[in-house]
């Protein structure tokens, strides 16, 4: 009885094969977007060593992975397909991320509902290192530009150098610097924890040891960047800002941090466990002692292959029908034909009329090509206003409403001094707006922006998503509207905001009623 339960089990690791296929097939849009941004971000091109890099990690354990338990999950089958589901919603509401989660989480799923939690557990580490390929960590890029700008600044201060310190931005008296989102070291962060994860699992046999390996990975690149951009401001100080202010600066960044990770492997080598190994014998008792006590990981059937069992198979054909009823689901709920765009501006509010002028210096990049860009005159002060609006009818394929593809304003050129969510009281009504105040070569410019659903103000990206997968999957209008005003101001940005207040007073039932004209 004993040899027919191992025999059978030896044979099942085969039937991962064309289940992962089937996976790969199924959910084959997803993986190709995130080789998309592989290709693309620097800061996520690591992702094409991770999956040769878990592959290792996986062959590593093999000889020690024990089936002699392995049984159907049906547990893991109904996490799988709540996965699928949570994949189903956020393609409805376009959501990359949380689809490159979901698809990723399906693959432990897939060995736990088909060789049981046991058998996951032994091979838990190399599945669960395939999340770094998932391309996410960006949203921690303000936070670490803030700790970046900190670091610089205390190490400034430290060493007696003038400094003023705005938002991102540093001057001392030989120049000015800009802690931009490629100076946060996101890159490093993440390569870093890629790497000092791997490490730790190859090097280190007790748990506290790697853990506290992958925490000082994740809490040194962030010091270790706080001092490079430190580093740079010094070297251009002295050098009198002819050094380390171009592109070379960035090389010096890798080079310091190829030199710290070096540092660290070096060190955590010092304190590296002996490999664990497995001999190959006959003799159990002998095996047993080259082992750790009560760990039943380490133990390898020699029995010869015999048939799979009948569970096995109808669990290899209930995942089956799980990842493949969504993906087609979704190929069956592809948005129809939808109208044309109509949106009216009116033509005078109050004192500002209208004009045929383009807006100075503002040229927002949106993936729609339904977008207004005007300027309104004030006939009495003759000063302006700008507005921008963004179109989405909801049809357009891999066109977005909320994205990071759509850029207010060129950042290269504006530098931002300060951003958030301000809440203004326009015609006994409370609305939220993200504002920016942001400068240009002397020019200080407020703008605010927000979203249109339904005749809805909103600023939620999250909530937003959620309406629009709701209004796809349930067959109504799920496009929106981005709206964007600006202006200039000399001294205080409060001047500017009486200014587009005062304007949105009269303007805003006449912009929100207008948006609904063009729901299909």
């Amino acid at each position: 009885m004993t040899s027919r339960i191992a025999n059978n089990t030896m044979s099942l690791p085969y039937l991962l094969i064309p289940l992962l296929v089937i996976w790969l097939l199924a959910f084959f849009p997803t993986h190709q977007a995130m080789v998309h941004v592989w290709i693309n971000s620097v800061t996520f091109a690591h992702g094409f060593l991770i999956v040769p890099m878990a592959l290792y990690l996986f062959w590593q354990r093999r000889q020690f992975v024990s089936l002699k338990d392995a049984q159907p999950s049906w547990l893991a089958s109904l996490i799988l397909l709540g996965l699928a589901i949570v994949w189903f919603v956020a393609n409805a509401a376009g959501v990359n991320v949380v689809q490159q989660l979901a698809v990723v989480l399906m693959i432990p799923m897939i060995i736990w509902g088909l060789l049981g939690f046991q058998v996951l557990k032994q091979v838990a580490f190399p599945v669960g290192y395939l999340l770094f390929a998932v391309p996410m960590g960006e949203n921690l890029v303000p936070l670490l530009q803030e700790i970046t700008a900190w670091f610089s600044v205390k190490g400034l201060q430290l060493v007696g150098i003038p400094v003023y310190w705005e938002g991102y931005y540093i001057s001392i008296p030989s120049g000015d610097f800009l802690v931009a989102e490629a100076c946060s070291g996101i890159r490093y962060l993440i390569a870093s924890a890629a790497l000092g994860a791997f490490y730790a699992y190859i090097t280190f046999n007790s748990l506290k040891k790697r853990i506290l390996f992958i925490g000082i990975s994740l809490v040194l690149p962030i010091v270790a960047n706080g001092i490079r951009a430190w580093g740079i401001i010094m070297i251009a100080y002295y050098s009198n800002m002819k050094y380390a202010v171009g592109v070379d600066h960035i090389l010096y960044g890798w080079v310091f941090f190829g030199i710290v990770m070096l540092l660290l492997f070096w060190i955590g080598g010092k304190f590296a466990d002996n490999p664990i190994t497995l001999q190959s014998t006959t003799n159990t008792t002998e095996a047993d002692q080259t082992l750790p006590k009560g760990d039943s990981r380490f133990s390898v059937s020699q029995d010869v292959v015999q048939p799979i069992e009948k569970q096995h198979w109808r669990m290899l054909v209930w995942l089956t029908v799980i990842i493949i009823c969504i993906p087609i689901l979704t190929l069956l709920n592809q948005p129809s034909a939808v109208s044309q765009v109509a949106f009216t501006l009116p033509e005078k509010v109050a004192n500002w009329q209208l004009t045929k002028k383009q807006p100075i210096n503002w040229k927002p990049t949106f993936s729609t090509p339904h977008t207004t860009h005007v300027t309104y005159q004030n006939d009495v002060t003759d000063q302006s206003l700008f507005l921008f609006s963004a179109h989405y009818t909801g049809g357009e394929r891999d066109i977005e409403l909320v994205s990071y593809a759509n850029q207010l304003f060129d950042d290269d050129n504006w530098k931002i001094l300060s951003q958030q969510v301000r809440s203004i009281e326009i015609a006994e009504k409370t609305y939220s707006f993200y504002e920016y105040v942001v400068e240009h070569d002397g020019q200080r410019r407020l703008l605010w922006s927000w979203y249109v659903l339904n005749n809805k103000v909103m600023t939620n990206i999250y909530l937003i998503k959620l309406y629009q997968a709701y209004g796809k999957l349930t067959g109504q209008f799920y496009g929106g509207s981005f709206l964007a005003m600006a202006t200039d101001f000399d001294i205080k940005p409060s001047e500017a905001r009486e200014k587009l207040q005062r304007f949105l007073t009269e303007a805003m039932p006449l912009l929100t009623e207008s948006l609904v004209s063009y729901k299909p």
